[in-house]
């Protein structure tokens, strides 16, 4: 006999000992697959002792997905009776409102995934899971009903992201911005982009230097269901790309790690695509050193965009470089119109 969870009002069962975190990013229902099921599960797990069930809800979801900025919402309580149909435990869901996507630590899950549904090779009753979904749906098109301008945003952050708005096309940015000279570069990276690169629906691609994060926003509209990680050291690049992606409903997985890239370890040889456009290096004060560390981001056959406005950047030091690193220069070009000396590589990691 198969003895089905009922579900209660929130607050109506004592001693909850279970969570379930409905995690909601950019439209979407995010899924973890576990490493030894080999299915996809809804992060949760148990409350340790000491925990509330909000903190035990804010841990599981940062220790099953990396995610920590977000809205968590308690929904409603559940009795899951036991396979001896006497002993049952007492859980909780919860709704987490996910305003930008962290990097997953090391745990018993794999990877995370985005779903408009409960994927097909779930861990549970996958039909039960669908109804609960569902609950959640309608819930949240109550709320928006209540609140049509509900962007998951705090006071604080819409202001913030108001004035880097402003700031782009302000007295200090604006002219160059908006001039003919940055909208031809502008022009010249992405045409490269396009002309020599393929990007395949479920790739991984990385980008060394957020700056103003445009690159990183036309690369997440690449990625129908891959995913991109945008690496910067400054903080309010990374705290202003994760707001414009949750601003503007970007739906692709964008996972934005405040990091030095040189401290950026345990993802060797990870990505299909890296890309380091601009002036992303020379801000850097690096050169060999930084250059063999984003090849070795590259997985083995996958490519590396680099672009450079150094008028000292050398070819041939470049390409020696890439050699050291079993790497190869496939594709090149150069330009200089506008008096703005750029050159652009396509490297293909052996």
């Amino acid at each position: 006999m198969i003895y089905r969870k009922t579900n209660h009002y929130l607050g109506e069962l004592d001693d909850i000992t279970f969570v379930v975190i409905l995690t909601r990013y950019l439209g979407k229902w995010v899924f973890c697959w576990h490493k030894r099921r080999k299915s996809f599960e809804n992060p949760g797990g148990h409350v340790e002792k000491g925990e509330t069930p909000m903190q035990a809800a804010k841990r599981e979801l940062y220790e099953e997905t990396g995610i920590t900025d977000c809205e968590l919402i308690p929904l409603w309580d559940y009795e899951q009776p036991w396979d001896d149909g006497v002993n049952k435990n007492n859980g909780r869901f919860f709704m987490a409102l996910v305003r930008k996507l962290g990097e997953l630590p090391e745990s018993e899950m794999e990877r995370i995934e985005l779903f408009d549904e409960v994927p097909e090779n779930f861990t549970y009753d996958r039909e039960d899971a669908k109804k609960d979904f569902k609950m959640a749906e309608n819930m949240l098109k109550a709320w928006e009903k209540e609140a049509p301008d509900r962007s998951g945003l705090s006071d604080e952050e819409k202001e913030f992201l108001l004035n880097s708005y402003g700031e782009e096309y302000g007295p200090e940015a604006g002219p160059w911005n908006l001039s003919p000279e940055g909208k031809y570069l502008e022009y010249e990276i992405t045409a490269f982009f396009e002309e020599n690169f393929e990007v395949k629906p479920d790739h991984k691609i990385c980008n060394i230097g957020i700056g103003v994060g445009s690159w990183d926003r036309y690369l997440a509209y690449r990625l129908p269901s891959g995913s991109l990680t945008s690496i910067d050291i400054d903080d309010v690049c990374c705290k202003q790309l994760g707001l414009r992606l949750a601003n503007e409903k970007n739906p692709s997985r964008v996972i934005v790690a405040n990091s030095d890239v040189m401290a950026f370890e345990g993802h060797d040889g990870e990505f299909d695509i890296v890309t380091m456009i601009g002036s992303a290096r020379q801000e850097s004060g690096l050169y060999e050193e930084i250059i063999n560390k984003v090849i070795s981001l590259v997985k083995p056959g996958g490519c590396l965009y680099y672009h450079t406005l150094d008028d000292n950047e050398d070819y041939d030091i470049f390409n020696k470089i890439c050699l050291s690193n079993h790497a190869l220069i496939d594709k090149y070009a150069s330009d200089d119109k506008y008096g703005i000396s750029s050159k652009f590589f396509k490297v293909v990691h052996k």
